[in-house]
């Protein structure tokens, strides 16, 4: 499973405050605030590629727009040359841009923000063992193109001996079935391990599910179901694909 770590809980709390009010509604809408210099702020969950620096040069939105970076932009977590991350990108508009963007356009970034891509183990066998810890449940979504399932979670997250340990987020797969309409369901656990970290501050994280690396063949047809152990209780919810 992908390992989490929060070197300061607080900072932590306050930055995901920030980016929620940088958002409207995930980054679907432009802000309305006159001729100021956040009138075409935007943000969006996409998939940014980095240069020979690793710096994020263009990005393609889950709802298929293509963006070039200008300038481009690094972040202490983009540390591969010429890759692909999963990310959400905040930027700006250029003046006189429809702020409804659509199509391919250089935009100015102002800040990219890590997105968990967890790994997905094959339990469907019953003799793997992961974690359930709980996790606070905000949302879940599927992408526009279909290639990841989203989720807006926050973790308990705190100081032990003056360090922050790391915790664990991973997704288990854990078999299929035929749904009443015919359609394949298949079934996933949100697994998530605490790994003995302090539950004193709570600090958000955006994590995506790759659809396109299942232990198994998914189709635009099929539906995905998913369990996760919010503090509240178990919560389960089922998505199609397509």
């Amino acid at each position: 499973m992908s390992k989490v770590s929060i070197s300061n809980p607080a900072v932590a709390c306050l930055f995901s405050a920030l980016l929620v009010a940088c958002l409207v509604a995930c980054g679907n809408d432009p802000y309305d605030t006159g001729d100021g210099s956040l009138s075409y702020m935007r943000a969006d969950f996409v998939e940014v590629s980095t240069n020979s620096s690793a710096e994020a040069v263009s990005a393609v939105s889950d709802d298929g727009k293509i963006l070039t970076l200008s300038p481009a932009i690094g972040a202490d977590w983009l540390t591969a040359k010429d890759s692909v991350y999963r990310a959400l990108l905040y930027y700006n508009v250029a003046e006189g841009m429809d702020a409804e963007l659509v199509g391919e356009a250089t935009v100015k970034p102002i800040a990219v923000g890590n997105v968990i891509v967890p790994n997905v183990i094959n339990a469907s066998s019953g003799n793997r063992v992961y974690p359930v810890d709980p996790v606070n449940l905000e949302s879940m979504w599927m992408s526009k193109n279909g290639r990841y399932l989203n989720l807006d979670i926050s973790v308990k997250v705190g100081a032990k001996d003056g360090k922050i340990g790391s915790q664990s987020i991973g997704v288990a797969y854990v078999g299929s079935y035929t749904g009443s309409d015919g359609s394949v369901v298949h079934r996933l656990v949100f697994a998530h391990g605490q790994n003995g970290v302090p539950e004193y501050y709570s600090s958000q994280a955006y994590v995506s599910i790759p659809l396109y690396r299942m232990p198994y063949a998914v189709t635009k047809a099929d539906r995905i179901e998913i369990t996760v152990n919010d503090y509240d209780g178990k919560v389960t919810k089922t998505f199609v694909v397509g």
